[in-house]
């Protein structure tokens, strides 16, 4: 801390003389400064007595004199200040330098903030438009797979702020293909509860608006060719995709 009080006080001094050697301004108006920039900067730290420092003695107004600047004219003008301009460094480091041989401590304000209510984020759902396929399986006759366009709504799984990334970048997919899949006289699938194939799955993100779907697809599966009248049953087939998504805000109001 002594060499930083140090190097402030050379930058002052070194601020405030001209290259003869003289001050700006007075010697009084420069050690207000000098004084004044050092109070600030010790002013939080503490010893057991108190502050740190108040003041410069009262002979230090001399040292600053000019007067005294050495008069070797074997060196240069600029030679002349620097060595003056250390001197005074010195003397004015020296003139506080009992306070460095106390114990010092370093005065902090700490601060704690309680849980209080916040203005909650608007929330948000996205609307996913893709074409994927859909493995149908291979005891089903018309055929093994089926392709479709697809509408869905997906749901973040995580806050944007999440430190996950991947928690972030992944959401829950829900909707429909709107084609008909494959069927023949005896064997067709169709939808759960609406006619068109119910999906649920995962949405992740590869790019800015580009997004791989996966998951699964509620089907209902009639087939004429067992004894019983129109035999249904559920069937839940996997499926994958690619979509494009955009942002809805659910922004109804505070």
């Amino acid at each position: 801390m002594a060499l930083q009080t140090s190097q402030l006080v050379y930058n002052i001094l070194d601020a405030n003389m001209e290259a003869n050697g003289t001050w700006e301004s007075n010697t009084k108006k420069c050690l207000q400064i000098l004084e004044g920039a050092i109070q600030e900067y010790l002013s939080s730290y503490r010893v057991a007595g108190g502050v740190l420092f108040t003041e410069f003695s009262e002979y230090l107004p001399t040292i600053l004199d000019v007067s005294k600047m050495s008069k070797d004219t074997s060196m240069s003008k600029l030679e002349r200040r620097a060595q003056r301009l250390d001197e005074i460094v010195q003397a004015v480091t020296l003139d506080f330098a009992s306070v460095f041989e106390q114990k010092v401590y370093r005065s902090e304000i700490a601060q704690g903030i309680e849980d209080y209510p916040t203005e909650k984020k608007q929330g948000y759902f996205s609307i996913n438009v893709g074409y994927g396929g859909i493995y149908l399986g291979n005891d089903y006759a018309p055929a093994s797979y089926a392709a479709s366009p697809y509408l869905g709504l997906s749901f973040p799984l995580a806050q944007r702020s999440s430190r996950a990334n991947w928690l972030q970048n992944t959401a829950v997919l829900v909707g429909f293909f709107w084609q008909d899949l494959p069927s023949s006289e005896q064997q067709s699938m169709s939808g759960f509860l609406i006619e068109k194939p119910v999906l649920v799955g995962l949405d992740y993100k590869l790019f800015q608006f580009i997004r791989l779907n996966a998951g699964v697809t509620i089907l209902e599966e009639t087939n004429a060719l067992t004894t019983v009248d129109l035999d249904r049953s559920l069937r839940i087939q996997p499926f994958v995709g690619l979509s494009a998504k955009v942002d809805i805000s659910l922004g109804l109001g505070k």
